[in-house]
């Protein structure tokens, strides 16, 4: 091969590739633009842009194009992409959990309930009960499995008796002739 044609084959090559990389330098022109007036307005109000930060930064990265690199420091490669592939991915069958050898049994949890409903421990916190109980050798379960059977039934809940203040309606005034009813503003 002559070394014309052989520096002839070599430009019509790069001549080829420059609108590809003329379509890049644009794209990323673009993102510098947007990126510099999302962050004059993050400078700005802070407080307002800094929930947006993280989808603004998502939205950016998104208006690129596909072969142009992400060269931003506040967004990395692999949250674009998880980003991306969020709504076209397939959602993860989940296994049905086994349940635990060591859990309690329905009777037991019942038990449990019957006892922090008993009167004595009406307006104790499951704490002062599994104290109480453990001083006349009685262990039912954890504190912490108090707390779940008793939020499993909607009883989590201030338990102490307190005052019940009743709803009072607003008071209506009804004037039937001048003078009657005074206000101020």
């Amino acid at each position: 091969m002559n070394p014309l044609q052989a520096e002839l084959a070599k430009a019509g090559r790069e001549n080829a590739a420059l609108p590809r990389r003329l379509d890049q330098a644009e794209a990323i022109i673009a993102i510098q633009k947007k990126w510099r007036r999302f962050w004059m307005r993050w400078a700005r109000h802070p407080a307002a842009a800094a929930s947006r930060d993280g989808r603004r930064c998502i939205f950016v990265a998104e208006q690129r194009s596909d072969d142009v690199g992400l060269h931003s420091p506040e967004v990395s490669r692999a949250s674009v992409q998880r980003h991306r592939r969020a709504p076209t991915a397939p959602p993860r069958a989940t296994k049905p959990r086994l349940p635990v050898a060591r859990a309690l049994r329905t009777s037991e949890r019942d038990q449990v309930l019957a006892h922090l409903r008993a009167p004595r421990f009406a307006d104790q916190t499951p704490t002062e009960v599994y104290a109480t109980l453990l001083d006349e050798g009685v262990y039912l379960c954890s504190i912490r499995t108090m707390y779940r059977i008793l939020a499993a039934h909607g009883e989590v809940a201030q338990r102490r008796r307190q005052r019940r203040h009743p709803l009072y309606q607003k008071p209506e005034l009804l004037a039937e002739g001048p003078n009657q009813v005074w206000s101020w503003e």
